[in-house]
C-alpha cells in the first residue's frame, strides 16, 4: 500500500481502527451506504483499505421511503456504485411510503435491518459514518435537553457489531477528501431543515459557537465526549461490582436490592446501579436523568409514595426494606 499522509482522512480512519481495534483480519465489514457525502467516504476509504486490512466489504442501505421518487434515486445511486466497484451489497425498504412518524421511528426501522443482517451473518460488522461533527451535535443535543455521562460521551467508536470508523474525522475534512478524489455523492435536502433539532444545532448553534467562542468547538466537543466516555467507563465498572453485592435476588423481569447497602454508596453509584438494575430488564431509551432523581429521592425518603412507574412497563417500588425492579408485564406480586 503507497504511504498515507498523517494528515489525510484515511490515516485518521486507519489509526482509529487500530488503536480501538475495530477491525480484524478475516472480517466481513458492511457499510451502512446511504449514497449521502459522509458514508460514500466511508465506503471509499474502506475500499481503498481493504486488501491492507484483509476484510471482505460490502455495503447495505435502507429505504425509508420518506422523500418519494428522491429515496429511489438514493437506492439507484447506491446500486450503481456497488455494481461499478464488483462490491457485494444488502437492501431493505420501509413496507410504505412515510411510514415512520418521526425519525426515532425511521432509526429503529434502518437499525432493526441492520440488525436482521447481522443475524444472518455472524461475526460481520456494520460500519456507520458518524463523523466528529456529528459527536459535537449529540453532545450539544443532549446537554441542552439534560443528561448524564453516559449522554455526553454520546457516539462510542464501537457497540457491540457496530463500528464507527469515520468517528475522528470532521465534516470539513469528508467534503475535502470526496472533492479531492471525485467521488460523487446524494445530498438529502431534508438535512437543510432548521425545524429539526439536529440541523438547528448543526446550521445555526455549531456556527456561532465557532465564530465567536472557540474556532475549534467540534474537536473540543470530540475530545470532551472521548474523555467522558472513559470516565463513564469507569463508574459503570465500580457500579457493576457494587450491584452484584446489593442483589438479594434477581430473575427474569425483576430484582431485589438491599436498601440499606444502597444508601452507603456515592450518590453517583447510587445512580448508576439503578440503571444496571433497569437496563437488565428494558432498554433505558426514554428513561431521563429526572426519573432517576425522582426514584432516588424516593428510596431515600423510605416513606410516603413508595413506587414509581417509568417507561417501558418498568416500575420501582419499595418493600420490607427493599428496592424492587420490575417490568409489570412479568408481574412481581405473581412471583412470591
Amino acid at each position: 500500500m503507497e504511504k498515507i499522509s498523517q494528515k489525510s482522512v484515511v490515516f485518521k480512519v486507519l489509526k482509529n481502527i487500530k488503536e480501538n481495534k475495530l477491525i480484524s483480519s478475516g472480517d466481513t465489514v458492511i457499510v451502512a451506504l446511504s449514497g449521502g457525502p459522509d458514508s460514500m467516504c466511508l465506503f471509499n476509504v474502506l475500499y481503498k483499505l481493504k486488501d491492507h486490512l484483509q476484510i471482505n466489504l460490502m455495503a447495505c442501505h435502507y429505504n425509508h421511503r420518506l422523500r418519494g421518487e428522491e429515496s429511489y434515486n438514493d437506492e439507484k445511486f447506491v446500486k450503481k456504485i456497488c455494481g461499478e466497484r464488483g462490491t457485494e451489497s444488502i437492501f431493505g425498504s420501509a413496507d410504505k411510503e412515510n411510514q415512520f412518524k418521526n425519525e426515532e421511528e425511521a432509526r429503529e426501522a434502518r437499525y432493526a435491518f441492520f440488525e436482521k443482517i447481522l443475524g444472518e451473518r455472524r461475526g460481520a460488522k456494520i460500519a456507520i459514518a458518524h463523523n466528529s461533527n456529528d459527536l459535537a451535535e449529540t453532545f450539544l443535543m443532549r446537554l441542552f435537553r439534560g443528561t448524564g455521562l453516559k449522554g455526553l460521551s454520546a457516539i462510542p467508536s464501537v457497540r457491540k457489531n457496530f463500528i464507527r470508523p469515520l468517528l475522528p474525522v470532521s465534516r470539513n475534512e469528508i467534503e475535502l477528501y470526496l472533492k479531492d478524489e471525485m467521488i460523487p455523492f446524494r445530498i438529502d435536502k431534508t438535512n437543510n431543515d432548521p425545524k429539526i433539532t439536529r440541523n438547528f444545532i448543526r446550521l445555526k448553534i455549531l456556527p456561532l459557537l465557532v465564530e465567536y467562542v472557540n474556532p475549534n468547538i467540534v474537536e473540543t466537543l470530540f475530545n470532551s465526549a472521548k474523555i467522558l466516555e472513559e470516565d463513564h467507563a469507569f463508574i459503570l465498572l465500580a457500579a457493576e461490582k457494587k450491584y452484584d453485592k446489593l442483589v438479594i435476588e434477581e430473575k427474569s423481569g425483576q430484582a431485589i436490592l438491599d436498601r440499606k447497602k444502597w444508601m452507603t454508596l456515592h450518590p453517583s453509584l447510587q445512580r448508576m446501579v439503578l440503571r444496571i438494575a433497569l437496563e437488565k430488564k428494558k432498554s433505558l431509551r426514554e428513561i431521563t436523568n429526572k426519573q432517576i432523581s425522582e426514584v432516588v429521592e424516593m428510596i431515600k425518603k423510605g416513606e410516603g409514595k413508595k413506587y414509581k412507574p417509568l417507561p417501558h412497563s418498568l416500575r420501582i417500588e419499595l418493600l420490607s426494606g427493599n428496592i424492587i425492579i420490575y417490568d409489570k408485564t412479568v408481574s412481581y406480586r405473581k412471583q412470591q
